[in-house]
């Protein structure tokens, strides 16, 4: 009986072991695209920079004349003025930096407003 009993206790999982695991799969991408495909994220990413562009003055709106439309093979644009995109199989598509310094942008609007 007590072989028996032992066994029944090894079945049990350890709770430290699975916080870790749980704690792995959200902050995995694996669980992220879960939600959401990688192309269905990196279309909202560039939506809301079209949305910020358009809260810009219209001569900063002008500067970024090459931020038009969604691509077709995934959202980031390499040609978007300013704008870096992802080649990594697991998050193609997708902005990995903004670099609009040199540009001197004038806000009519600002992020909040976006992405609130």
């Amino acid at each position: 009986f007590k072989v028996a009993n032992t066994a029944m206790k090894s079945l049990h999982p350890n709770p430290t072991i699975f916080l870790i695991i749980l704690l792995s799969l959200v902050s995995s991408n694996s669980l992220f695209v879960a939600f959401g495909t990688t192309k269905q994220v990196a279309d909202q990413e560039a939506a809301a920079l079209i949305a910020w562009k358009g809260s810009l003055d219209n001569q900063s709106q002008l500067l970024l004349s090459s931020w038009v439309g969604v691509g077709s093979g995934g959202s980031c644009i390499n040609y978007w003025v300013g704008i870096g995109c992802s080649i990594n199989d697991d998050v193609a598509g997708r902005i990995t930096h903004i670099n609009l310094t040199s540009y001197a942008l004038r806000e009519g609007g600002s992020l909040e407003k976006i992405l609130s």
